[in-house]
């Protein structure tokens, strides 16, 4: 299927981030050494001023869904370790059921060497690479940002979940992106190619795919989209099949959502208003980490986060009905504070 042909993407899963250190409730399987990242090609756009990224600060370290990149159409969990090998990448494979500390199997190495990096995120950005008989969504690309420079680099999945071989060499498709405390991938165009949100601090900036993968054309120039205090940025499809926006202030624990109006059109993509889904809930004094991932399969994300003792704790969504939107805690896993990118 080429890149014009593709179908629109329903299920656009990510993560977020933070960090500290233990060991994690699952087993291990030893794969192999995996280049670290490196691009020569020409940068595209490049963001003024740089954003210092330090450890348990509040800077969304990588997406806020997570993705299948095993092939199964279940969403998998992406995790640095950067204690290990200079930044060991594991991948924790979704088994196929929300089943409490069963959900997630034990992990595969996918790559080390990955320290240089400050950002990671999955995104279906390069076309689709299987029969969409077979698969309903192709498994996610791999997207990290440089810390040295703020190179935004994509590694393209190889079609096949294979450990060190599970994604291909990477394509750099921007450069200075370090400007931004904030990046998130989601289809906000509708058009069925993931697009990149980029928050500097006080405005919300899209970059529309262009369509097709072409290196540092991939993305076309940013439009404005939101000004302000946005909080925790998350996007999902809790209303439709468009991503809607949702900010959450770690100072209140409150969640707002603000519908997407199914038309890409600047600031006139959200609704104006937000409703709130939760108040007192994610605290920065209870959590460092907040994401979305549709656990159960039902078609909308659940709501993950990781307490400060480095418990991964599910909220399962029932559906937006004010403080009542989420259903009772489910624990994941625990001794998740040796992550310090999670998607």
């Amino acid at each position: 299927m080429n890149s014009q042909q593709r179908r629109p993407l329903t299920q656009l899963h990510r993560f977020v981030n933070v960090s500290l250190t233990i060991g994690l409730t699952f087993a291990v399987l030893v794969g192999t050494h995996q280049a670290a990242p490196a691009a020569t090609s020409k940068p595209a756009s490049t963001p003024a001023s740089v954003t210092k990224l330090a450890p348990n600060d509040n800077i969304q370290r990588s997406t806020s869904r997570s993705r299948d990149v095993t092939g199964d159409a279940w969403p998998d969990i992406v995790a640095r370790e950067p204690g290990i090998n200079s930044g060991t990448l594991w991948v924790y494979r979704h088994t196929g059921s929300f089943s409490g500390t069963s959900t997630f199997a034990g992990r595969v190495l996918v790559g080390t060497g990955w320290n240089g990096h400050n950002w990671i995120g999955v995104a279906e950005v390069t076309g689709d690479t299987q029969d969409p008989e077979l698969t309903p969504e192709a498994p996610a690309d791999l997207l990290a940002r440089r810390a040295s420079d703020g190179a935004l680099l994509v590694y393209p999945h190889s079609g096949t979940f294979n450990g060190t071989s599970t994604w291909r060499s990477p394509v750099l498709i921007g450069q200075g992106w370090n400007g931004f405390s904030e990046l998130i991938l989601a289809d906000v165009t509708a058009d069925g190619f993931d697009d990149i949100l980029a928050y500097d601090g006080s405005n919300l900036w899209a970059y529309p795919h262009s369509r097709t993968f072409n290196g540092v054309n991939t993305f076309l120039p940013r439009v404005h989209v939101r000004s302000g205090s946005i909080g925790w940025l998350l996007a999902t499809e809790w209303h439709r099949d468009t991503p809607d926006l949702i900010s959450n202030s770690f100072a209140t624990g409150t969640m707002t959502v603000a519908r997407h109006l199914r038309d890409f059109d600047g600031t006139n993509t959200w609704a104006g208003t937000s409703t709130d889904v939760a108040a007192g809930l994610f605290t920065g004094s209870f959590i460092n980490l907040l994401s979305l991932s549709d656990l159960n399969g039902n078609g909308t994300d659940d709501v993950i986060v990781r307490s400060k003792s480095g418990t991964l704790i599910a909220y399962p969504f029932m559906g937006v009905n004010g403080l009542n939107s989420f259903g009772e805690p489910a624990t994941l896993g625990t001794g998740w504070q040796i992550m310090d990118l999670v998607t």
